[in-house]
């Protein structure tokens, strides 16, 4: 559903609703009714530490059961909100506990259950469970490892790989490597930045902040976007006086077809960074009208914005809420916001690559707003 609010003279006067209910069953098609849980990007993770079981002591035990062969209840050590679905937990003692390769890859060769488990990677508990801090090399059965490497390429990135490209993260202020899944992802947003953009290809402005209490955007869509074929301009944003030179930048080599905005939410403001004291430009607010004003004329007509903030579209169309606040600077284009605290499980995009709909976790629903002058 998308809502289009229109204004005259600059004074709001009617709302109508565009009912789209394509786009939302093609997400409930491609992502089924699983529960993934993730860290939100509104604060979640702490959930994880209020059980009496903290997420390295979980890593530990389960380490132990899988190298002495000795299943254990995965549930029995996550507080009732991070618990496993029956399909997560199918897939995981799959990979954890299982003798045959095969099966496994059989498994994520469909693509609704690779969906699930890359979810969980980008998660904090089989990440953390899997790293080599708790289970030393020599100790790995080559279930786990290799098998990951093999099917999933993007969770190789370390520290190793960042050698010889840190340079180039400080040049362009890329605070958060570990935000790509690969070193060839990261080389590809540093070769954009430093040779440009295609003329003919789609482009995405992706905007992040620079902090991240609690790791939220590390999950994020880059990989999807670029494996849709969509160039990413990358930037990772301090204060709210940034935006206009990152648009700038960008939407002067082409028109920007997806704007990302990041940080942690509310329904009215996105924080960029986090200080000891309230300061306006740590935030994306009401009072941002002026930096955002003409940055339209850097977007395609029919680009899309997305919020990717807990809450931002909270209220729907007839509450000031921040999704509200962005359709009007940017008439014309959708407005992608999630409802409540949640973080993004993936994009879904129509035969000509466009974003049409956004899935969340935690049963978040995406408000979709588009404003029209008259």
């Amino acid at each position: 559903m998308v809502h289009t609010i229109s204004y005259y003279n600059g004074a709001r006067s009617t709302y109508s609703n565009n009912i789209n209910n394509n786009a939302q069953s093609s997400a409930a098609a491609t992502y089924g009714n699983n529960n993934t849980r993730n860290t939100g990007s509104g604060g979640l993770y702490s959930s994880i530490t209020s059980s009496s079981n903290t997420i390295n002591d979980v890593a530990r035990k389960l380490s132990a059961s899988v190298f002495s062969g000795t299943p254990i209840e995965l549930n029995d050590y996550f507080p009732p909100r991070l618990q496993y679905s029956a399909q997560e937990k199918e897939l995981v003692e799959m990979l954890l506990y299982g003798k045959e390769k095969a099966v496994f890859r059989e498994a994520m060769a469909k693509p609704e259950k690779k969906k699930i488990f890359e979810g969980l990677l980008n998660g904090d508990r089989l990440t953390k469970i899997l790293n080599t801090e708790y289970r030393p090399a020599k100790e790995l059965r080559d279930l786990d490892k290799l098998l990951l490497k093999d099917l999933f390429p993007n969770y190789e990135l370390n520290s190793k790989d960042l050698e010889g490209i840190n340079y180039w993260c400080k040049q362009y202020g890329i605070k958060y490597p570990e935000r790509f899944n690969s070193r060839n992802e990261l080389v590809n947003i540093i070769n954009w930045r430093y040779y440009g953009l295609d003329k003919d290809k789609p482009v995405a402005l992706m905007l992040y902040p620079k902090s991240d209490w609690n790791g939220a955007f590390e999950n994020n869509q880059i990989t999807e976007l670029i494996a849709a074929g969509y160039q990413i301009g990358y930037y990772e944003l301090g204060r709210d006086t940034e935006i206009r030179n990152a648009f700038a930048q960008v939407g002067g080599q082409r028109k920007i077809d997806l704007v990302v905005l990041a940080g942690h939410g509310t329904q009215t403001d996105l924080q960029l960074t986090q200080s000891r004291y309230w300061r306006d430009e740590d935030y994306i607010d009401f009072s941002d009208a002026r930096e955002f004003a003409g940055l339209d004329k850097y977007l395609a007509k029919d680009a899309t914005i997305v919020l990717h903030s807990c809450s931002t579209g909270s209220g729907g169309q007839y509450v000031q809420n921040l999704a509200n606040f962005m359709s009007g600077r940017f008439p014309g284009r959708t407005v992608f916001a999630p409802d409540r605290p949640t973080n993004e499980r993936g994009y879904i995009f129509d035969q000509s690559k466009k974003l049409v709909n956004i899935s969340y976790y935690y049963d978040a629903q995406p408000y979709a707003v588009q404003t029209q002058y008259a």
